[in-house]
Parts: C-alpha cells; sequence; structure tokens
C-alpha cells in the first residue's frame, strides 16, 4: 500500500528533476516509502539506477543493487541538489 510519498505531483517532480520514465519514478517513490529506504528519496534513484546494470549478477541481486545504489548515491546528492532540496534525506533539515 502507497505511503506518504506517493503521489502524483512527487512522481512527476523525480521524473522531471532527474530524468527518467515515469514508471521508474513510480518506482522510485514506491521504493522510497519501503521500511528499507525510511524516505531516502536518492538512494531509490540509485537502486533503481543500480538495477538497470545488474545483468550478470550472481547470486543476491537486490543485495548488489543496495550496495551499488550506497556507492552512488552521495554522487547523486551532488549532482541534483534540486532534488535534494526537494526531498531531504529523513532527519535531516538541511543539505550538507
Amino acid at each position: 500500500m502507497p505511503g506518504a510519498l506517493y503521489n502524483a505531483g512527487n512522481v512527476r517532480l523525480v521524473r522531471d528533476l532527474v530524468g527518467i520514465g515515469m514508471m521508474d519514478a513510480k518506482r522510485v517513490i514506491l521504493l522510497a516509502d519501503t521500511e528499507e529506504f525510511r524516505g531516502d528519496v536518492l538512494l531509490a534513484v540509485a537502486y533503481v539506477g543500480a538495477s538497470g546494470c545488474a545483468v550478470m549478477v550472481h547470486g543476491d541481486r537486490h543485495q548488489w543493487n543496495m550496495a551499488r545504489a550506497r556507492s552512488t548515491v552521495d554522487g547523486l546528492r551532488e549532482r541534483l541538489p534540486d532534488l535534494v532540496d526537494a526531498f531531504p534525506r529523513p532527519g535531516c533539515t538541511t543539505r550538507p
């Protein structure tokens, strides 16, 4: 069941600021609403990007996607300041 982040405005905002398709933007928002992501939209963006790279991953694909997302999320935070401002990290009131 979709949570507090899931609405058409947030999906469109992610789509416009990141430059991804509507379905990927929807997936980002739905992932960010899960307990594992805890509202971190940028980590969800990195995860969706990583899942597109995981073509020949043997073993736990989810674990590989999360490791890749965590290693690239800081670069996304630097490249997408508008998205950081729109969706600040949960528990963080200002951008680092």
